[in-house]
């Protein structure tokens, strides 16, 4: 696995990183102000990470997905910092203005908490909103923070409807298409939430002609995170017991705004014309006897060995609290580290 590209982007990001350090862990007068600017590559491979009280910019983003967690602080008398709306927007100037300096938040969020700003995330955006630009500006001599939004981002909002009603309804019980939660960032950007009760999810990438996969005890819903191509079609094959085998294929355009759910044991098939990033969020099911086993939970196969995978599924939703504590566990497993 290569993580950087080459020698010059390796020290760009080691420039980053020694500028950066001193605001998170000594913020004082000599690196307030600073600004830093670097070039280089997404990849799926790194992440960067933005300290508390440090704006940021991104040119280039057109077409770019990024995947966002983050670590929420929250202090009692903090005039800053807004509950319902944490960012703050600033000219992209440099020297950026005294007055516009923020104190930061130092208190850090307990997992639990995280999950409850998620899960009220979700209540508020069972219908898509604007989020709105926070800025700080003079009035009356005195330095306030107003909110806007821009109705216009909401024009394209009328091609999700016409997704759905594209696609329709599935023949294959369990099967169908809905929008995701989201918020519109700008006329052609949204933030997208979790849909899960966990608020946990996965990201697969995704080869352009691949096998049959299945899971044995998950629900899956299922976002393509890519625009713009031109068609993504979609095999299911039911190899649930008590159904019919139903198959049936669907061409599904790539829209982050809506997802698919796939129930546990409907195998799927995905070919497009490009590589698909796809974000996967579950529902863990379990049986009447109360077991669970995740080991062998994806299961991928070829077309002909489909009919000797008939098995029944589970049909119980495991508590959230358990989904999240699996979700650590895989972390932990699979957490290779920074460097």
């Amino acid at each position: 696995m290569k993580i950087l590209k080459d020698s010059a982007e390796q020290a760009a990001l080691r420039s980053f990183r020694n500028a950066v350090e001193p605001l998170l862990n000594n913020p004082s007068e000599i690196t307030r102000g600073c600004q830093v600017e670097i070039h280089f590559s997404p990849s799926i491979y790194r992440k960067l990470i933005i300290p508390r009280g440090v704006s940021h910019s991104f040119d280039g983003l057109e077409g770019i997905i990024t995947r966002d967690e983050p670590i929420w602080y929250m202090d009692d008398n903090n005039a800053d910092w807004n509950i319902n709306n944490d960012l703050v927007s600033v000219p992209k100037k440099n020297p950026v203005s005294s007055e516009l300096f923020v104190t930061v938040n130092n208190n850090k969020l307990p997992d639990k908490a995280h999950l409850l700003f998620s899960q009220l995330q979700q209540h508020i955006l069972q219908t898509p909103k604007l989020y709105s630009s926070r800025e700080k500006i003079k009035v009356n001599g005195e330095y306030k923070y107003v909110m806007f939004e821009d109705i216009e981002w909401l024009k394209s909002e009328d091609k999700v409807s016409e997704i759905q009603n594209e696609v329709g309804q599935f023949s294959i019980d369990g099967v169908r298409v809905k929008k995701n939660k989201y918020a519109y960032t700008g006329s052609e950007s949204y933030t997208i939430v979790p849909n899960t009760s966990s608020c946990v999810s996965d990201i697969l990438i995704m080869n352009k002609q691949s096998d049959y996969f299945y899971y044995k005890n998950f629900n899956v819903y299922m976002t393509i995170m890519n625009e713009n191509i031109e068609e993504v079609t979609i095999t299911l094959h039911d190899l649930r017991k008590d159904k019919d085998g139903v198959r049936e294929v669907v061409s599904l355009p790539s829209d982050p705004r809506i997802n698919i759910k796939i129930p546990a044991g409907v195998a799927v098939k995905i070919t497009s014309k490009k590589e698909l990033i796809i974000r996967a969020e579950i529902e863990v099911l379990y049986n009447e006897a109360g077991e669970l086993s995740v080991n062998d939970s994806l299961i991928s196969v070829s077309e002909n060995e489909l009919a000797n995978h008939k098995f029944k599924a589970p049909e119980r939703i495991m508590p959230m609290e358990v989904v999240n504590i699996l979700a650590k566990l895989e972390t932990e497993k699979f957490f290779i580290g920074a460097e």
